[in-house]
């Protein structure tokens, strides 16, 4: 390893940015897409570093300014996103300077604390290792829509095998349909626009369920803002349920690829009132519903919602995943005495903190 240096970036290392991040996520973004997912770099919203050993990038770390409300006390924190090396600099220290060096500048930038989530478990143990304190793990759960092409695609089987999974599918299906039919319910379920004036009910009522948690309080402009554009350029539906023009709950969800071609609806927010289990079958029925309509072998959620989540999920015919979210903190400066650092009970967490599933 040659010189290194590790710097505040800028919009001038734009074309850097867009190379680490294509190699990060995977994905094909243009200089466009990385200048819309980081916002501009404004400081207001983004604070990144880049890494360069002989002027080569060679890593990215960065901070999304988001507040974190905890008993009517809003923190100002950082979610730690993007972090990536490249292959060939794995070895040295690069990954531990980075990282420091976003720890030491955090005070300065007004961060209350920092936090992230990572489904691996290295990552996890390595960011534990600096000083990051485990919050608790989020299990991920599915539904599986179509077992026989699921497989397939994960197995990587070959063609001549795929038609048997296929005709298992053709049998699955009837079993899914009967189970999502057989759920009763007086609900009018639509889908909300995102410019609609019911979009100021749903973030009250996600206010007001999430009010004796860690939560990330968004305002009408904030949500819709938030579910604008995905990073790879999908997009988000929010449905809603009613009964007598009342909103019984609410639920983002979207369409994605994960791992080899397999596609996947993603709930990324849930919004459910205390007690209206059927109204909240009614929303997942219909998701269920779209999300086949449009190819999807299974349905991913996280059940960071609230305390019965796991309980409504495995209700509805959703499994248990072999993976789970590590969710990680380290506060800057001091936080309320009661603020629960190692109950992920009181956090809530879902996809709508963080595409990335």
């Amino acid at each position: 390893m040659g010189r290194l240096e590790i710097r505040r970036a800028s919009l001038n290392d734009l074309n850097d940015l867009t190379r680490l991040m294509r190699e990060a996520d995977e994905r094909p973004y243009t200089t466009s897409d990385v200048q819309r997912i980081l916002h501009n770099l404004n400081e207001d919203r983004f604070v990144a570093w880049i890494a360069y050993a002989d002027s080569f990038p060679c890593g990215i770390t960065m901070l999304e300014r988001k507040t974190l409300r905890w008993r009517n006390c809003d923190l100002h924190s950082g979610f730690w996103v993007n972090l990536y090396v490249r292959p060939s600099m794995r070895q040295t220290r690069l990954f531990v300077k980075m990282v420091m060096t976003m720890f030491q500048a955090a005070p300065a930038l007004g961060f209350d604390l920092l936090y992230a989530a990572t489904r691996r478990s290295q990552v996890a143990e390595a960011n534990i290792a600096l000083g990051m304190t485990e919050v608790g793990r989020i299990p991920l759960y599915g539904c599986i829509l179509r077992p026989g092409r699921l497989l397939a695609k994960y197995r990587r089987l070959g063609v001549y095998l795929r038609p048997i999974c296929y005709i298992a599918d053709c049998i699955y299906y009837p079993v899914v349909y009967l189970r999502d039919i057989s759920w009763q319910h007086n609900a009018t379920i639509a889908q909300c626009d995102w410019i609609d004036e019911g979009l100021h009910d749903v973030t009250t009522l996600r206010d007001y369920i999430s009010r004796d948690c860690v939560y990330t309080p968004l305002n009408s402009q904030q949500y819709k803002d938030r579910f604008d554009v995905a990073p790879d350029r999908g997009y988000y539906e929010l449905l809603t349920s009613r009964c007598n023009g009342t909103l019984r709950g609410a639920i983002a969800w979207r369409m994605a690829e994960r791992g080899p071609s397999i596609r996947a609806g993603i709930v990324m927010d849930v919004v459910p009132s205390s007690e209206d289990f059927d109204h909240f079958k009614a929303l997942f029925r219909t998701i269920h519903q779209r999300a086949r309509n449009n190819g999807a072998e299974i349905v991913l959620a996280l059940p960071g919602w609230g305390s019965s989540a796991e309980t409504y999920l495995q209700e509805l015919g959703y499994r248990r995943m072999p993976e789970q979210y590590v969710v990680m903190m380290r506060p800057i400066k001091n936080l309320p005495a009661d603020f629960p650092v190692n109950d992920i009970r009181k956090w809530r967490y879902t996809f709508a903190d963080n595409d990335a599933f």
